[in-house]
């Protein structure tokens, strides 16, 4: 990552009130670092919308849950 990158991560971290903030490259990149992030793995049971864009579901499922 770049130095914008960073300036941009160091700026909404102080903007939200937070240490830290990571800047990803799409939603659907941040809804899999959420799920992650949670510890939600193998065997969870995880429900959500189906009124929703299929990245919802997918990161899910690749974490097994």
């Amino acid at each position: 990552m770049g130095p914008k990158v960073k300036e941009f991560e160091e700026k909404m971290a102080a903007y939200v009130g937070r240490r830290f903030a990571v800047a990803v490259n799409s939603g659907t990149s941040g809804l899999h670092l959420l799920v992650r992030s949670l510890g939600i793995g193998e065997g969870d049971e995880v429900i959500t919308t189906p009124f929703s864009f299929v990245a919802s579901a997918n990161c899910i499922l690749y974490e097994r849950a």
